[in-house]
């Protein structure tokens, strides 16, 4: 435990509660500030004219009988986002039916404000909120699960807008964390002490001026973000360039694309469907293609035995491989002693994840800065060691994360579902375009290049929201003029 995390309370001071949260000197101080604010205050429960706890539902399984009930999406507060209003992913999307005596209460309309009131983990504490806004609604999400809570705020008492971006301010800097309770594993946001929050009420005029300060704070942050995810998707643009030829596009996986016929020659290994459906092709027009086991070692095993057991090496779970940048942005250190039944790796490696989503998603990274040259990790990497004196890791990197790839890779996953991994046996006869030393080194510099620009980009985009959320805290704290 950090020393910031430490703290004396006097005894005068304990309300009740022994938990460390309820007393956290900045939570304390902000809330003291609050309360000695100049604006008019009243409780949040004052400002509404409804609120309703939402309703998971039913399996969604409608038939004409079922008069009484509907068909309809539950929002869940996966599609919370703590920067944003909603997350609208329709591939996680979620049909229920839910009785309409109860959709009559739940139905979401413009200006409704969720709070996500249950189910947080240990590192995601409950509390965030989500603003209904028209663009959100046209999606038709038309009731949430009982997870989150809804509240509607009296437009004739303060604007919602407002009202959302001042309850995300107190999530924010921790005040929710001393209103949550935990059972069974379960974090619970205490409603009855939430709805007592102070709000303060600035004039009309200045809440809507807060409102559109972070609306616009946050339509900067989406555009610069936007920028940064067009530099990083054009890295495989500039492997396929480099390699004198354009992207390729993966089959529609439809049903008329599933039906094919396939030659009893071009049949390798693999005798099911998937492996033998979408034709694959890295050849470049430019460069001579190698299959990657003659250039790099695939799994091979890690020496230890020049350390004396007590010896410390560093260990990376898959937690720390970040898929959206190909880096490890923590590691850990154990003991070598420890390492049985990990994967072990040393200075260098590339290691892959292997196993659905995270092959998918990007998880990749080489292994860099490691304690003393070594380590191990997740049973669920593949690791590759290079020829140096052939191949860059940095460019083998950069090819093994083509969607393109990983695409193709999705059709040789072999286990059960939910557990499904790509097989070493798919790098073994995995051909890749091997340009000069020098000619790698390159295209991994240009790599580097804009990823370098689009972390830049992530860094201001996040420097928008945090001016703009200071202001409004200055703003609603009377504290700015």
């Amino acid at each position: 435990m950090s020393e910031t995390q430490m703290f004396r309370v006097p005894l005068s001071q304990v309300e009740g509660r022994l938990d460390p949260h309820f007393y956290q000197p900045s939570t304390v101080m902000l809330l003291k500030r609050l309360q000695e604010s100049a604006h008019p205050k009243k409780k949040l429960s004052e400002l509404l004219v409804h609120r309703c706890t939402g309703d998971w539902g039913e399996d969604e399984d409608l038939v004409d009988s079922d008069e009484q009930y509907q068909r309809c999406l539950v929002l869940r507060s996966t599609e919370f986002e703590n920067d944003a209003n909603l997350r609208l992913n329709g591939e996680r999307r979620k049909y229920r039916k839910i009785l309409n005596t109860k959709l009559n209460r739940m139905r979401v309309e413009e200006n409704d404000i969720l709070i996500e009131k249950s189910g947080g983990s240990p590192d995601q504490p409950v509390g965030r909120v989500a603003y209904l806004t028209t663009d959100v609604l046209a999606h038709d999400w038309l009731a949430y699960s009982n997870f989150i809570e809804k509240i509607k705020p009296d437009k004739n008492l303060v604007e919602p807008e407002y009202l959302f971006h001042y309850l995300r301010m107190l999530h924010s800097i921790g005040i929710t964390n001393r209103l949550q309770s935990q059972t069974n594993g379960i974090r619970n946001l205490m409603m009855a002490d939430y709805l007592k929050l102070p709000i303060c009420l600035p004039s009309t005029g200045e809440q809507l001026k807060i409102a559109a300060l972070m609306r616009d704070a946050q339509a900067q942050k989406t555009r610069l973000e936007a920028e940064a995810k067009a530099l990083l998707d054009s890295v495989d643009t500039v492997l396929f360039r480099h390699w004198g030829r354009s992207s390729p596009n993966f089959p529609a996986d439809s049903l008329t694309q599933r039906i094919f016929k396939v030659s009893i020659n071009a049949i390798d290994n693999r005798l099911d469907a998937p492996a033998n459906w979408a034709p694959f092709d890295l050849r470049s027009p430019v460069y001579p293609s190698v299959r990657l086991s003659q250039i790099a070692a695939i799994n091979p095993s890690t020496d230890f035995s020049d350390l004396p057991e007590s010896g410390a090496v560093s260990f990376v779970p898959m937690d720390c491989v970040d898929e959206v940048w190909g880096e490890v942005t923590e590691d850990h250190s154990r003991l070598y002693s420890e390492s049985k039944g990990y994967t072990e790796f040393q200075e260098g490696d590339v290691l892959w994840a292997k196993i659905t989503p995270c092959m998918q998603n990007g998880k990749s990274a080489i292994a860099q800065g490691l304690l003393h040259q070594r380590g191990f990790g997740s049973t669920e990497f593949h690791v590759f060691r290079v020829d140096a004196s052939q191949l860059d890791a940095r460019y083998l990197l950069a090819v093994l994360r083509l969607r393109y790839l990983r695409k193709y890779a999705t059709l040789f996953f072999g286990g059960s579902a939910g557990h499904q991994r790509v097989d070493a046996s798919f790098f073994q006869k995995l051909a890749i375009p091997l340009p000069p030393l020098a000619v790698q080194q390159k295209i991994a510099a240009e790599i580097e290049h804009l990823k370098t620009q689009a972390q830049a980009l992530g860094q201001q985009a996040q420097a928008v929201l945090d001016q703009a959320k200071q202001q409004t805290e200055q703003l609603i704290l009377g504290e700015l003029a």
